[in-house]
């Protein structure tokens, strides 16, 4: 958030006036608190930063690196690589690093249900009735689950 705002040449009390803005007020304190770790966001802090930063509320998940190969630590992850991190935060790629890159059952719940069919609409027909099969299988599989036979 700091270089963010720093890149941009806002003061703290600039940065408060556009949380404002963007309907989340936050007095310039607490956005200095946020800067510097004592002071923890929500959810809805977050997307109103976003916007106030111009920029994608994944972009203030992601520590800062170097490079895409730049080892990073994120909650939860432990150590990965920021591209590894950025493709999971984007729901590109399946999780944590030794994890499959392509995971169907987690792209499936990883990504909102349109997302998924917006993706798979374009492919050739016979990927695409691969594609139905599968999506047919882990319905199946999730109705069992949940005892829904």
């Amino acid at each position: 958030m700091k270089r963010l705002r720093r890149t941009q040449r806002l003061t703290l009390r600039d940065l408060a006036e556009r949380m404002d803005a963007a309907g989340r007020r936050i007095a310039h304190t607490s956005l200095s608190d946020i800067e510097n770790g004592s002071r923890r966001i929500d959810v809805d802090d977050l997307l109103a930063l976003a916007i106030a930063l111009d920029v994608s509320p994944a972009t203030l998940l992601m520590p800062v690196a170097e490079g895409g190969e730049a080892e990073v630590e994120a909650t939860g992850v432990g150590t990965a690589t920021a591209r590894q991190l950025w493709l999971w935060i984007v729901a590109e790629s399946a999780g944590r690093p030794g994890w499959p890159v392509i995971d169907l059952d987690w792209m499936m719940r990883a990504r909102p249900e349109w997302k998924f069919e917006e993706e798979t609409a374009d492919t050739p027909e016979n990927e695409r009735k691969m594609i139905n099969t599968l999506l047919e299988f882990f319905e199946r599989r999730n109705d069992r689950r949940h005892g829904d036979d």
